[in-house]
Formats: structure tokens, sequence, C-alpha cells
């Protein structure tokens, strides 16, 4: 809706003053739209694919602002590569603590002393430019290894068949890492030739050449739009809301495959939908869901049709 209502409004020449998350969901549909001379976007950062699409469709590469409510503008640039640094806005000095962690000073920040950040940074000691290289608090424990949500998204924005990707642990309890994918036009018609399970298997082996095995996504979850609040911002109980739905499907935790048999280790949630009122004090899962599952998953992992011809002396225990 955000950029429909723009296309009365705005005119070619214009400064277009916008943000990530309405960068991130241009469409072919706004070709005709006006060409502003110039667009910033701030609220975060954004990433490369994003930048250049609204390059192609704008005629010009967005200016990004990095900064916060408490420093105001910090860093300014220009993605005119995947390896395009920040750089300071003027009178503005970065620094690094001992965590590795930006820290900067300005006439403009409130705080007379240097502003510490949360943001791991690389900083070129020669130009003063620097690298973001994701929040501190997304570096999680998983199976005993420090891993970087930050990293694991944008190996996951590097695949053709990815739009957006957000990683996360789903829970506090569950250290299993989750990921919200937003496919691309190319991705939505694989999705839809391999289904959930192979999907989801066909984007970790995409990135395993990058990441530990502690570091590849467990959990998938296909959407059509990333859950932003009323600011475009992502916070961390609306994300986790996309895996706290009740789920139909059991959550597959090892897969034993041979050229004709296939055996998968399933975990079952106490709150799949098919135990519902199948027994309330005592959940038994339906043989008809087992079927179910058994000729699903089948079909997806030999690439057959999903149809039962004939099923015989089936015992369930």
């Amino acid at each position: 809706p955000f950029w429909e209502m723009m296309q009365g409004d705005l005119n070619q020449g214009d400064v277009l003053i916008t943000s990530p998350a309405h960068l991130k969901n241009l469409h072919p549909g706004l070709a005709d739209i006006a060409r502003p001379s110039l667009i910033f976007s701030s609220g975060g950062p954004l990433d490369y694919k994003h930048a250049q699409a609204t390059r192609d469709m704008f005629g010009t590469c967005p200016i990004e602002i990095y900064g916060s409510t408490e420093t105001g503008g910090i860093a300014y640039r220009r993605q005119t590569s995947t390896e395009t640094d920040w750089t300071p806005l003027p009178g503005v000095k970065p620094r690094l603590n001992d965590k590795g962690c930006l820290a900067v000073q300005g006439p403009h920040i409130a705080q007379s002393d240097w502003y510490q950040t949360e943001d791991k940074a690389d900083i070129d000691q020669t130009s003063g430019k620097f690298r973001l290289l994701g929040r501190a608090d997304r570096i999680v424990k998983v199976e005993g290894k420090r891993v970087s949500l930050s990293s694991v998204e944008q190996h996951l924005m590097v695949s053709d068949l990815v739009s957006e990707a957000v990683v996360l642990l789903p829970d506090d309890k569950d250290r299993r890492l989750g990921a919200i994918i937003v496919l691309s036009d190319a991705g939505v018609a694989r999705h839809k030739e391999l289904g959930t399970f192979r999907m989801g298997r066909l984007l970790r082996r995409e990135i395993a050449d990058f990441e530990e095995d502690a570091a590849l996504p467990q959990r998938w979850r296909f959407v059509d739009q990333i859950p932003t609040d009323s600011q475009g911002k992502r916070p961390l109980h609306l994300l986790r809301a996309v895996f706290a739905q009740r789920p139909t499907e059991p959550d597959i935790l090892d897969t034993f495959q041979t050229d004709d048999q296939v055996a998968l280790k399933l975990r079952l949630r106490e709150d799949l939908i098919p135990f519902a009122g199948h027994f309330p004090d005592m959940p038994i899962l339906p043989g008809v869901t087992q079927l179910h599952w058994a000729t699903s998953y089948a079909s997806s992992m030999f690439g057959t049709p999903e149809t039962t011809s004939e099923v015989s002396q089936l015992k369930f225990r």
C-alpha cells in the first residue's frame, strides 16, 4: 500500500526519505513510478540485494544513514558493491571497545564522552571508514559454538532463492536455530516443487560451506512477509510468534536415505494440531495422520505423486 499511495505524490526529481522496510517491498508493478533524484534510507541496514533492486527501479542507489535515537546520524554508505564500508559523518570519530563493539564521538551527539553501541565493527585505521559485523546480542551459543545470526542471514541472502531472511532462536528453551524466509519468485517455484522440508534442506546445503553445523537452521518458516511493528522494526516477540503457531507437522531431527528407503527421526511437539482432542489425558497421534505423513514425505523424498494406491497389513504401534 505504501508504494501505491506514493505513486500519486512522488514527482520526478524529488528527494525520497524512506526505510529498508519499504525498499524491500518494491515490485514490478511500480515500473512507471516517478524517479527521485536522491533516496535516503534509515532505520536499519539495507542488504546489497535490495539496494541494487532499488537502483534498478529508480535509477539511483539509496544513501543509507546509520545512527540511532540517542546519537542521531553516525555514518552513511551507498552500496555500489558488497564491500562498501560506512563513512563517518563530518566530526564523527569511531573506535572499538575491547569486545570489538563500535563507540562514537561527535559534536551533535548528546553525550560529550564516547557513546558505546552494541554493534560489532571493523575499522579501517587509515580512512576511518568501518564495516558493521552485526549486533553483539546477535551472537548466540548453539551446541557449545558461538554463532553469528547476522552471518547466517547474510549467507542465506546470497541465494537466488531467497529475498529476505531472519535467523533466531525461536524460544529460550529450544537451542535449535530457526529461519524465517521470504522466497524470491524462483524460490517460490522451487518450494512448490520440493515442499517445506526439502526446501529447508536445500538452503542448509547452500550455506554449509560457509557455516559450521551448529549454525545451520533446523526449523524453517516460509512466509510472504517478515513481521514488523509500526516503525518497520522486527521485534523478537513478533518473530518468535511465527514459530509459536501450532504446527501441523513434526520437526525432522534426522534423515537416513538409500536408493529405495527413507527413515525419518521425528520430534512430536505436544502442541501438534493432530493431537487436539485425541485424547485430552493421553495424546495419541491418529493413524490417518501417520499415513498422511508417510505418503507426503515419500512423495517429497522420491519425487513421486502424493497418492496412495493400496494399504495392506498396516499395524500402528
